[in-house]
């Protein structure tokens, strides 16, 4: 399986937290390898790089990697399974599918290949994919201010900022 990593999520914990997760995985015998975003959009690149040559692709960060991870599943015609291992504060993709974000259940998951069909929403013929919910003005305005910002509070900050404006 690819996993493509945010090493930026949740203010850069997530790559603190990877040790674990490799540790983890080695110890369950699962094959994986793993590639890190660089930038905005990067994961969907990495996907239509790569998923030719895995079936499973795991989005490792929050919900804007997920739905880069999707957008490049479904631009490569959804012949890949995604998979979400939550590494971010929020998390709403993992937690309305019940995916937890317990590194021993993700280990779980992983192992007996739970999987479901769950709805996709393509956006502006392609150009997007998404799961859940899909938003305009302040829920995008807000994130988009966020990118890059390390500071756990950056969010918050951000949407008292664009409430204000």
């Amino acid at each position: 399986m690819k996993i493509i990593g945010n090493p930026t999520t949740y203010a850069g914990n997530s790559l603190k937290n990877w040790p674990k997760f490799v540790t983890a995985f080695k110890e369950a015998g699962l094959d994986f390898e793993v590639e890190w975003t660089k930038d905005v959009n990067d994961a969907t690149r990495i996907v239509k790089e790569s998923y030719k040559d895995h079936k499973i692709i795991c989005a490792y960060g929050g919900d804007g990697t997920v739905n880069e991870v999707l957008t490049g599943i479904g631009q490569t015609g959804f012949k890949n399974t995604l998979c979400i291992l939550p590494a971010s504060r929020g998390n709403d993709d993992a937690f309305t599918l019940q995916i937890s974000n317990n590194l021993d259940d993700m280990v779980d998951m992983l192992l007996t290949k739970q999987q479901r069909k769950i709805d996709c929403i393509e956006v502006n013929k392609g150009v997007r994919y998404v799961i859940g919910i899909v938003g305009a003005g302040i829920s995008e305005a807000v994130p988009e201010a966020s990118l890059g910002q390390k500071s756990p509070g950056a969010y918050m900050y951000n949407l008292v900022k664009n409430i204000n404006t």
